[in-house]
């Protein structure tokens, strides 16, 4: 009866403890759960704070795009040469010619240009034969005038008293010698199917 009993205190002892391991096991695990979970749920508040605090960087507010600023390139100066072409030609065949010849019939368009083709002129024409020259002016029922060349409308002009006149739908504008003195040159109009000498023009630096 003795020994019975020890055997059964035995075996009591033992599930007691292997229960006792278990719980203890069981506790340990739990414990380390609920220390990770606090510790993820800390680091979440963490980041939450630190979202919701001033700890981000500060954003800054978009810059507005400024428009680019192109920068338009200047026409270069025209620095002319002149041609003058001693063949009579009607002023529609002038503008043909200076153009076979890689040229342009003539445009003035200040008072440095026309004391340039006056000069030109002077030195190369006869003053026993002063010539009359067509230009690329032109000009309808003489309301306005523009050089053909360029289309350009006239912002200088040199215009002999009377003129200019009107001979037709069309006015064509030629430089002319002053009577009596055949150095001296200022403009006039003719009908564009009479024949006169012409003067050419390019650009130097084009």
């Amino acid at each position: 009866m003795s020994s019975q009993y020890s055997v059964n205190m035995d075996v009591i002892l033992r599930c007691l403890v292997l229960v006792l391991t278990t719980l203890v096991a069981f506790t340990a695990g739990s414990a380390t759960t609920a220390t990770t979970s606090t510790s993820q749920d800390m680091d979440t508040e963490r980041v939450a704070g630190n979202v919701g605090t001033g700890h981000c960087r500060s954003c800054t507010p978009c810059e507005v795009c400024q428009p680019r600023q192109l920068e338009v390139a200047k026409p270069k100066e025209c620095k002319k040469s002149y041609l003058l072409i001693d063949k009579t030609s009607s002023w529609y065949e002038a503008m043909a010619g200076c153009k076979m010849r890689g040229q342009r019939l003539a445009t003035i368009n200040n008072i440095e240009e026309w004391n340039q083709v006056k000069r030109e002129i002077t030195s190369k024409t006869s003053v026993y034969w002063p010539h009359t020259y067509w230009t690329a002016g032109m000009g309808i029922n003489s309301a306005s005038f523009v050089w053909a060349s360029t289309w350009e409308p006239f912002n200088f002009t040199s215009w002999r008293d009377g003129e200019p006149g009107i001979l037709g739908n069309i006015n064509c504008v030629a430089i002319h010698w002053i009577w009596p003195n055949q150095h001296k040159y200022d403009w006039i109009t003719r009908t564009c199917n009479s024949t006169t000498y012409f003067i050419c023009e390019k650009c130097l630096n084009q």
